[in-house]
């Protein structure tokens, strides 16, 4: 299967992409092979074969107990920030003071 340029043109500017002439080309070129390998899997007789949920069969999920207990990552978190004030660290403010400006 063949793909022209104009479409290749619009996959590029959708992907948001800018490729240079032979980069295009070479794009052009790798598209059809693809498209080629898709139409022939399109024609495989698949009708003998079950749709797959699952690439391994489980009988069970195997999960472990959800148990609550103290993190200690808390504090060794805090012993690498650059500055703290208390359990919290403290960073810029990103926001503003809450006073709106009239523009």
């Amino acid at each position: 299967m063949s793909i022209d340029a104009d479409r290749v043109d619009e996959i590029l500017r959708l992907a948001r992409l800018e490729l240079d002439p032979s980069e295009r080309c070479r794009m052009q070129q790798d598209l059809a092979v693809i498209l080629d390998y898709v139409s022939t899997i399109e024609h495989l007789d698949t009708s003998d074969v079950s749709p797959l949920h699952n690439p391994v069969e489980i009988d069970e999920n195997i999960t472990r107990p959800d148990d609550a207990h103290a993190s200690r990552l808390h504090e060794r978190f805090l012993q690498s920030a650059p500055e703290r004030e208390g359990p919290y660290v403290v960073v810029p403010r990103v926001v503003g003071d809450g006073v709106s400006e009239d523009v």
